[in-house]
């Protein structure tokens, strides 16, 4: 079966994704991750990507595990990820672009990120009224806000 990607537009056979070891070995770390920590891991990958050369799927699983390895707190993490992309995302549309060769500054927000203590929102939280909600500039960013928004009662 052929995908297209819709970042790249790159097309693929599917079946080749699960005969390599590492994909079918990334594609099973992704799975068993919370989605709201797997769609901005997933970016987050994406920044290590040039705009010429594909990251390889050794690659890619061997960064994935080395993010998962940062902190056991997958609710800060999710946070954390979600913040840098969406910041460095802003800068490679600046055009002034280096794909990540580390994850320094993915360390540095997560140290600078408070302590959560589980994935999703809790319900006794009360929601910050809609003019004191933050803008976000990027689509992954405004995504998962409208993601949590439908899990929490459209609140």
């Amino acid at each position: 079966m052929r995908i297209k990607c819709p970042s790249c537009s790159a097309e693929n056979d599917l079946a080749t994704l699960f005969d390599c070891a590492a994909g079918s070995e990334l594609m099973k770390l992704l799975s068993e991750l919370e989605p709201t920590l797997a769609r901005p891991l997933l970016s987050y990958l994406g920044l290590f990507r040039s705009k010429s050369r594909a990251l390889s799927w050794d690659r890619a699983l061997k960064l994935a595990r080395e993010v998962l390895e940062l902190t056991s707190n997958q609710a800060q993490l999710s946070t954390a990820i979600g913040k840098a992309v969406e910041i460095l995302r802003e800068k490679q549309r600046s055009g002034n672009w280096k794909p990540l060769g580390n994850h320094n500054y993915l360390k540095r927000v997560i140290e600078d990120s408070p302590i959560q203590t589980n994935l999703s929102l809790v319900s006794s939280e009360v929601p910050e009224p809609v003019e004191q909600r933050k803008t976000f500039t990027s689509k992954t960013a405004s995504g998962m806000m409208a993601l949590e928004q439908f899990k929490n009662g459209g609140q």
